[in-house]
């Protein structure tokens, strides 16, 4: 398994960077969607109690519709504060893939290109490589948006999740429910064409054996998120 070229090896590596992190949204994804369970019963009993408002106006009647108003806000607000903490967990374990797959490819790649995606693009577009071409690139620039909003507003309005084709909390946690698999398929597309440009390389050096301990540091150092 180690016994192959120095491009071979960086290959075989960054190809592990295809999946995203996923041990939060284990948690996450079940809370939301007891959540979103809740909610809609909420939503159909307060239909259901208004019917009978109508025909038979009562001070309980009144005491749990103001009730349930209360509760629907606060359901509202803990959803939307967990789709929240989902869209920064996903893009930033996106991000991270994205650099350790750039830095293994292009070890002589400045800290400045991978500032920001502006720059990411124009170094990997001085190499062949565009990444809005990139499949499923429209998904991983929505997430970006949709963390930059989160990020640097605090929270998503309407305009946010338009620019997602969603109208509402709920149907921003469908999208965020399904997202994951696109944002992978995006990072395996970007390794498979980072690959064909490594395996070009005809350079001594990548063409050689590398020594063992450094074979080893190739194919099975952890990569910690501030390495």
């Amino acid at each position: 398994m180690l016994n192959r070229t120095r491009k071979e090896l960086i290959c075989s590596r960054i190809s592990r960077y295809d999946q995203l992190e996923k041990s939060v949204l284990l948690v996450t994804d079940e809370s939301r969607q007891k959540q979103k369970n809740r909610l809609n019963e909420l939503i159909v009993l307060e239909k259901k109690l208004e019917q009978q408002y109508f025909s038979e106006h009562s001070e309980q009647l009144e005491m749990k519709l103001f009730d349930i108003s209360i509760e629907l806000e606060h359901l509202d607000n803990e959803l939307a504060t967990i789709i929240e903490v989902e869209i920064m967990y996903l893009y930033k374990s996106y991000e991270f893939n994205l650099k350790q797959i750039l830095k293994w490819a292009f070890p002589s790649i400045k800290q400045v290109d991978l500032s920001n995606i502006r720059n990411i693009s124009s170094f990997l577009k001085k190499r062949g490589v565009y990444f809005d071409d990139i499949e499923h690139f429209g998904h991983v620039d929505a997430l970006r948006n949709l963390n930059n909003a989160v990020k640097h507003n605090g929270c998503l309005n309407k305009t946010d999740l338009q620019k997602v084709k969603c109208d509402s909390i709920n149907t921003l946690s469908d999208y965020i429910s399904t997202v994951r698999p696109f944002i992978e398929g995006f990072l395996r597309d970007l390794i498979s064409r980072v690959s064909k440009i490594i395996m070009r390389d005809r350079s001594s050096k990548m063409n050689e054996k590398p020594p063992m301990l450094e074979a080893l540091s190739i194919f099975a150092v952890h990569a910690g998120r501030y390495t």
